[in-house]
Order: C-alpha cells, then sequence, then structure tokens
C-alpha cells in the first residue's frame, strides 16, 4: 500500500476504530480511560492523556463490538506523540506474540470492515 512517504511497510491491515479502551502500565491495579484511533491484529493507536514512554509494557482492554466480550491483550509502546493544542498523546503499541485467541478476534474483526 502507497503512502505519502512511500510504501507502508505494515505487517497487517488497520482499520479506524474510534472505541473507548482500557489500558494501565504493568504492575499497576488502576486503568485508564483511553480511545482508540485504529486497530490491526499487531497494535493498536490511542489517544491518552496521559504521557507513556516509549518501550513501556501496558496491558488493554478493548470491546470490538457492543455484543462482544473484552479482550486483555499485552503490548508495548513502540511509538508516542504529542498531540498539538490538547495537552494529550498519541502512543502506538504493538501487541505483544502471545494473546492469539485475542488477535485472531482483532484479525476476524478487521476482515469484516
Amino acid at each position: 500500500m502507497a503512502t505519502m512517504s512511500g510504501f507502508d511497510h505494515r505487517k497487517f491491515k488497520r482499520v479506524p476504530f474510534k472505541r473507548p479502551v482500557k489500558s494501565k502500565m504493568i504492575n499497576v491495579e488502576i486503568y485508564a480511560g483511553n480511545l482508540a484511533y485504529d486497530i490491526s491484529q499487531g497494535g493498536i493507536r490511542i489517544n491518552s492523556s496521559e504521557f507513556v514512554a516509549k518501550g513501556a509494557h501496558v496491558i488493554l482492554q478493548v470491546q470490538l463490538d457492543m455484543q462482544g466480550r473484552l479482550l486483555e491483550l499485552a503490548g508495548e509502546v513502540v511509538w508516542i506523540r504529542e498531540l498539538p493544542y490538547s495537552g494529550g498523546f498519541q502512543l502506538g503499541l504493538q501487541f505483544n506474540e502471545g494473546d492469539s485467541f485475542e488477535k485472531c478476534k482483532i484479525a476476524q474483526f478487521v476482515e469484516k470492515l
């Protein structure tokens, strides 16, 4: 797939996914509410009011649709960008290699769109 800067080297198809997700740092008990931007079998982009460092390990709770069960996935922050004028951040998270059931559900969801 071509982009303005050349070619998109993504491994998985990415689709818009503007829904609430919950996230927390590993070894922290409290989940924070975030808004997802897009999702693929390999990762998710979310908006966050809190800074999270690149390389941080995060647990996400994602509900793909209103009837679906809550999926819990582990991931790593691979990039972070400050959102202008909002004081918030946008994070790119790559899902861990495990979580095969959850990633299969995401792949099915993405293919339906």
